[in-house]
């Protein structure tokens, strides 16, 4: 039921192109949350008197919707694996023209990727991370939903999965900002991603920051779709950061509100820092509460009807048409086999023909955690 339900909305979003974000979803669903209810306390949101608690002052600034459409196209473009080199893909487009030079900085043992570039137009150095990808990626996805934790600094625990993934590209990523930074003092550092590329790009932030590694710099951060990171100690922390920064969730994505408790204690459950940006169908997109960790008239409000579908649609972008070439799941670590360099790619009408059928089906069935 919930296989058809997603294949046949994710057809009505071709209808209605890339501008569409998904909304009817929220009404059908509602007949299953009976079934989907009695999942809800092993998998979502919980326990609510933890995240919808009181928070200290929040010192992000917040950015102009401009922003956060411009950021989300770095986010998707990291998922197209064969058009990094030229920035030739759908999203990269939208930003090619501001870019100078880039590096793809990619893990042969989990294949994380990041994308770098230098923009002299806008004085801006981009550290786009991508997602969940492919199988190897996939384990690390099992790894965080079982929640396992490590401490990060006095009192902050952050998942252990997520600094795994971080730490895969953290060095060669350090290195080259650092080398760009050298060459450009006065631009600014702008972190990204979507679902776990996401939480890459919070976590890197993180140890930018707690290292004082870039002193003076001015940072910005988006993220799309991320689970959460660390526990309350860790909202904190980037509560208290005086940076321009957004956590965007579409309506009814469930990766963001995936359950990471470790345990029973307050300071051992993971809520993410504010603010939330919520896109609520093709209308309501609003900046939510800065007083609570996470507001329960967001996001959070729709449980427990969430939808995977989601997770593919964030405001103009449309992630299903990243998976219209089949051969980048065959991956294999230590660059055993590395399809982007060794196996040509499809034409670009099969590739999007490919794309429009499969995306649907992945995000139904494929078990995604980020």
């Amino acid at each position: 039921m919930i296989l058809k339900l997603n294949i046949v909305l994710y057809l009505v979003s071709l209808v209605f192109g890339d501008h569409y974000t998904p909304g009817l979803d929220e009404y059908l669903l509602q007949a299953l949350s009976p079934t989907v209810r009695s999942l809800k306390g092993h998998l979502f949101d919980e326990p609510a008197h933890i995240l919808n608690a009181p928070t200290k002052t929040n010192r992000n600034k917040l950015p102009t919707l401009d922003q956060m459409m411009y950021y989300n196209y770095y986010s998707v473009a990291t998922y197209y694996g064969y058009d990094h080199a030229n920035l030739t893909c759908k999203y990269c487009l939208k930003f090619r023209d501001d870019v100078a030079d880039h590096t793809v900085l990619n893990s042969n043992v989990h294949n994380t990727l990041a994308l770098i570039t230098r923009s002299k137009i806008r004085k801006e150095i981009v550290v786009a991370f991508r997602g969940t990808w492919n199988i190897w990626n996939t384990v690390l996805d099992i790894l965080l939903y079982l929640g396992k934790s490590l401490k990060a600094a006095r009192r902050i625990k952050i998942n252990k999965a997520i600094y795994v993934a971080t730490m895969s590209l953290y060095d060669d990523v350090l290195r080259t900002v650092t080398d760009l930074r050298n060459e450009n003092a006065s631009f600014k550092i702008v972190l990204t991603g979507h679902s776990l590329g996401g939480a890459i790009a919070r976590l890197t932030y993180f140890l930018f920051t707690n290292r004082r590694l870039f002193p003076g710099v001015e940072f910005e951060l988006y993220t799309y779709g991320e689970p959460r990171v660390g526990n309350k100690y860790f909202a904190e922390f980037m509560n208290q950061q005086p940076i321009t920064t957004v956590r965007v969730v579409a309506r009814a994505d469930p990766i963001p509100h995936v359950m990471l408790s470790t345990t029973k204690l307050v300071s051992g459950h993971y809520v993410h820092p504010q603010t939330e940006f919520w896109i609520n169908g093709r209308a309501g997109q609003r900046f939510c509460s800065r007083t609570v960790y996470e507001d329960p008239k967001c996001s959070m409000s729709v449980r427990p009807a969430y939808s995977i579908l989601d997770h593919f649609f964030y405001f103009d972008t449309n992630l299903a048409t990243a998976f219209g070439q089949p051969f980048i799941y065959a991956y294999l670590p230590f660059n055993l086999l590395n399809p982007v360099e060794r196996i040509p790619p499809l034409p670009k009408r099969v590739e999007h023909f490919i794309g429009g059928l499969t995306g649907g089906f992945a995000g139904a069935i494929v078990p995604s955690f980020g």
